[in-house]
This record gives C-alpha cells, sequence and structure tokens, in this order.
C-alpha cells in the first residue's frame, strides 16, 4: 500500500483522538530524529544529512526536545 493511503488512515484516527497539527509535527519531529540518531550510531553530522538537516539545526532541535545522542 502507498504511504499516502497509510498516512490518511492514521490522520483520521488521530483527528478523531483530538491530536492537533502542532502535536503530531512534533512527536514525527522526534521520531524522525530519534531514529536517524540510531541508524548513524549517534553520529549527528550524518543524521542530519539523511533528515536534510543542517547539523546545527538538528541540534538545537534536540536540545528542544530533550534527545540525546544514543
Amino acid at each position: 500500500m502507498e504511504i499516502r493511503t497509510e498516512l490518511e488512515k492514521i490522520i483520521r484516527y488521530l483527528l478523531s483522538c483530538g491530536v492537533t497539527l502542532r502535536e503530531f509535527e512534533e512527536e514525527i519531529e522526534k521520531i524522525f530524529i530519534t531514529e536517524a540518531l540510531k541508524k548513524n550510531g549517534g553520529k549527528i553530522k550524518d543524521a542530519a544529512q539523511d533528515i536534510g538537516l543542517h547539523r546545527n539545526t538538528l541540534t538545537e532541535k534536540m536540545k528542544k526536545y530533550r534527545i540525546k545522542r544514543k
């Protein structure tokens, strides 16, 4: 199944639960950052490249969400 169809199902569910767009965006961002860091052995530069951010931007987002390198 294509990703858009799956995302639409998830979004319909989240809307029915009262999740806001801001909450959804923040959770997705946290997950992307955490998973990219795991994939890259905690290397911020490589993780940032994987998710299309500058290293400094990723570092700031990690501070914002209190995400530590693993």
